[in-house]
């Protein structure tokens, strides 16, 4: 990848991942840009979203985990939770 580049996984969790449309081919597919991203050095920034009025984004329970294929891999520290509605917002 690219100088001056990250690659940013939004909101993997176990619970949201479960029944998405195509979940699994998701899960693939940011599998192979992590391998990517990890051999070429490009760092990896997480972002989670959590939320104690949804079941699935409940900071600490075992679906607001970041799914286990994607989790963050030993080393990766950048891992930003999210607590407002979304992340346009966080700007504002």
């Amino acid at each position: 990848m690219s100088e001056g580049t990250a690659l940013l996984v939004i909101d993997m969790q176990v619970g949201l991942v479960a029944d998405a449309y195509r979940g699994d081919e998701v899960v693939t597919t940011i599998s192979t840009l992590l391998g990517k991203a990890r051999s070429s050095g490009t760092p990896v920034v997480y972002l989670q979203h959590e939320s104690d009025e949804f079941e699935p984004l409940k900071r600490g329970t075992p679906i607001w985990q970041i799914h286990p294929d994607i989790a963050p891999a030993e080393g990766e520290s950048a891992r930003l939770r999210l607590v407002l509605p979304d992340a346009a917002a966080a700007r504002a």
